[in-house]
């Protein structure tokens, strides 16, 4: 049985991340910041298509639909897509070693909103190309909502190679189960409708005017949600923000510690991976009923 658990664990960490056990399960072998950096490359995948980029996929690789851009201009605009996408994971992989190395939530809170607006300040500014063209978004449009699915699925993508490997060296504060609580919940269309169905919603959640709008009291897609700046004066808590009101709207509920769908959770994140499931199910069932 315990090869038999070993080929499983093989599985799953080459499918999601591409990585073998007895290479990952090792310091030796994998240091813990190549693992954050491919956590980041993996949660990349988990936004990417909600990313507004000048140049679809189709135009870039597809033979068959006309574009407007020669062969060289395709390539310059690939290697700044390439470029743009490694910077972003070095730049996770550098900050994650401070987010978890935090003592509290309230420090979480403020180095994970950097991390977010370090982001966002990175994919919007201007980067030298060939053509005043080829910028790499449309608009300048990277949102918050892009940067915390970044940021958020690379910390639940963190936490499964360490229960998949038994890692406890990822863990820099020390308390395991101390620093998972102050994980965010990574945003996305399910959890909205989770939140929905599953939760108190306390009165920050009163802006949304109707189920189907999103959240934020107009239909607005949750990859372009606001979220709260770096000002030391502006505490998460306080933000008035999408993002934030949304995260706190699910903090207040856990706190209440009643059982949600038959559990008790302990933390946010706990409830997300019971929650996603439920909802992708529930979506499953419709579509076919």
């Amino acid at each position: 049985m315990d090869k038999l658990d070993d080929k499983v664990k093989d599985f799953m960490l080459y499918v999601l991340f591409g990585l073998k056990y007895q290479t990952a399960a090792f310091e030796e072998l994998t240091k813990k910041e190549e693992l954050f950096k491919i956590c980041a490359k993996r949660a990349y995948r988990d936004l990417s298509r909600t990313l507004n980029y000048t140049l679809s996929s189709s135009e870039l690789y597809s033979n068959v639909k006309k574009s407007s851009y020669s062969k060289e201009e395709k390539k310059d605009y690939i290697d700044l897509k390439e470029s743009f996408k490694e910077k972003i994971c070095d730049l996770i992989k550098e900050k994650t070693g401070v987010l978890l190395s935090c003592k509290d939530q309230e420090k979480f809170d403020a180095e994970h909103t950097n991390v977010c607006n370090d982001i966002i300040d990175f994919a919007n500014e201007d980067k030298p190309n060939k053509t005043e063209e080829m910028k790499l978004f449309k608009d300048n449009e990277f949102y918050y909502g892009h940067a915390q699915k970044w940021l958020n699925m690379t910390l639940k993508n963190i936490l499964l190679i360490s229960l998949f490997t038994g890692r406890e060296d990822i863990w820099a504060a020390g308390d395991k189960s101390k620093l998972i609580s102050f994980f965010h919940v990574p945003v996305d269309s399910l959890i909205i409708e989770a939140v929905w169905e599953e939760l108190d919603k306390d009165e920050r959640f009163a802006k949304t005017r109707k189920k189907d709008s999103g959240f934020g009291g107009e239909k607005k897609a949750w990859s372009t949600w606001d979220g709260p700046k770096n000002e030391p004066a502006t505490y998460f808590e306080d933000a008035d923000t999408d993002y934030s009101n949304f995260q706190m709207c699910i903090r207040k509920a856990i706190e209440k510690k009643e059982i949600i769908k038959g559990t008790l959770y302990n933390c946010p994140i706990e409830w997300e991976f019971d929650a996603w499931i439920r909802t992708s199910m529930n979506r499953e069932i419709k579509r076919y009923t």
